[in-house]
């Protein structure tokens, strides 16, 4: 089974570039414009790391980081 990357970036192009090296490299990439649905992508999906932006439109990426931790989210996050 691949590793499954959730990927959190606002900025298309970004997030278009840093999901094709993820998926040329061996892994499973959830892509996520906002962070509106991390926690629901968390609690249905089986994810090895969030990959989070730390400036997103609406919620920042230590809000959403915060928020992950708080319901006892235990998946590693780099920002």
């Amino acid at each position: 089974m691949r590793s499954r990357i959730l990927l959190v970036e606002d900025d298309l192009r970004a997030r278009a570039l840093l999901e094709e090296f993820l998926v040329r490299h061996g892994l499973s990439v959830i892509s996520l414009g906002s962070g509106e649905q991390v926690a629901e992508v968390i609690s249905r999906e089986c994810v090895s790391l969030v990959l989070l932006d730390l400036m997103l439109p609406g919620e920042d990426g230590v809000s959403i980081c915060k928020r992950l931790r708080a319901s006892g989210a235990k998946v590693p996050v780099i920002m």
